[in-house]
């Protein structure tokens, strides 16, 4: 469980979701990774809603991050623009990384619907 992969899977569309769960079964990788696939599917309905994903000690103990979608043309995700960092220094610098991580990932966004050129 990462945040650029919750990032990149809750902009997906639904069949690719569709087809993420079908016969999956998941392991924790830590004590906080999410493995039901109700509460992982609630997830990804608040990452779609906020336009970020979080992590906090899923993939790694001592490890989060912040991740948000970078769209296509089309509006299909096609990256997603993360920072990671130890969860005692990212908890001290949340809120800041969160807009950082939104902000640059719309601009990326932005860029790609210009034909490559940022602002």
């Amino acid at each position: 469980a990462t945040s650029s992969g919750l990032a990149i899977l809750a902009f997906s569309s639904g069949d690719v979701q569709t087809a993420f769960f079908a016969g999956r079964h998941f392991e924790a990788v830590t004590p906080a990774t999410v493995i039901d696939p109700a509460a992982l599917r609630k997830t990804l309905a608040q990452v779609r809603r906020d336009g970020f994903a979080e992590i906090r000690d899923a993939n790694v103990v001592g490890a989060s991050g912040v991740s948000a979608p970078v769209l296509d043309t089309e509006g299909r995700v096609i990256a997603a623009l993360n920072l990671g960092a130890p969860t005692w220094r990212y908890d001290e610098v949340r809120s800041t990384l969160i807009e950082l991580v939104r902000r640059e990932a719309a601009r990326l966004t932005t860029a790609l619907e210009r034909g490559g050129k940022a602002d």
